[in-house]
């Protein structure tokens, strides 16, 4: 679906200029395979275009210097950050309810949930990543208050393991770290043999909002408005920017076959 978006849709040009708003600097070879990811992207550029979808579309260029501290503690020096409004804020929102997807019930689920045990109150959405070979894999993922970044690969490409995937490999880490921000108990046996108790680092943050969008129930096969005239198990909520949300109702009734109309 993302190649046919990006070569019949939306084109390969546009593609690449959206990337490289939102913090991509690498070459970007507009071929057909584009749009799936097959450029090469070091992970902290990757990890800053997907914060700036957790940011409502509003890119912050990153920074490896937090600070320059004197020996007394006084601090000398530290980056102003620098933004800028790379997307709509209401389209970075959709992209966001998807990535959520992805860890609420996608490739991210199993390891950042169940395998890493992040708690469902805490809001998370992500990205897995799997390269060709299994060369490379990765896990971009964010909550509101916090991105991250995990990746595995080897400086001169080479196989990881035949099973390796960003869902299985990746997730699982990017979840046991958030685990630990957010809930403190990853090494709560060391602690309790301390004596001591757990303590989180951040506080558990309040989803993002979704002001401003719509949200129609849809079959999830036509993407059509959900109708008696479609099966009830194939219905689920949505999100829309307003004017984009489907007004035609799904009607698989005339054939009994399931409809390949899209309303794009």
């Amino acid at each position: 679906m993302a190649a046919k978006l990006g070569n019949l849709e939306v084109g390969l040009e546009t593609v690449a200029q959206t990337a490289q708003r939102l913090g991509i600097r690498t070459e970007i070879p507009r071929f057909p395979a584009m749009p799936i990811g097959s450029p090469d992207v070091i992970p902290l550029q990757m990890a800053e275009a997907y914060a700036a979808l957790a940011a409502m579309g509003t890119r912050t260029q990153s920074s490896p210097i937090m600070q320059v501290v004197s020996a007394d503690g006084q601090v000398i020096w530290e980056p102003v950050p620098e933004r800028s409004q790379a997307l709509d804020p209401l389209s970075a929102r959709v992209m966001l309810s998807l990535m959520e997807d992805v860890v609420q019930r996608g490739t991210g689920y199993n390891g950042v949930r169940n395998v890493a045990g992040l708690p469902f109150d805490i809001p998370a959405a992500g990205k897995t990543g799997t390269t060709n070979d299994a060369t490379d894999v990765w896990f971009a993922g964010t909550t509101p208050s916090l991105q991250a970044l995990v990746w595995f690969g080897m400086d001169q490409p080479q196989r990881i393991h035949s099973q390796a995937t960003g869902g299985g490999f990746a997730a699982p880490v990017w979840g046991e770290f958030m685990r630990q921000v957010y809930v403190g108990d990853l090494f709560a046996d060391e602690a309790s043999d301390n004596g001591e108790s757990p303590h989180p680092i951040l506080p558990r943050p309040e989803p993002w909002p979704m002001d401003g969008l719509v949200t129609r129930e849809v079959d999830n096969r036509t993407g059509l408005l959900a109708s008696q005239w479609c099966p009830a198990d194939r219905r689920y909520m949505e999100v829309y920017v307003p004017g984009t949300e489907p007004a035609e109702p799904c009607d698989d009734s005339a054939t009994g076959a399931p409809s390949l109309r899209w309303p794009w």
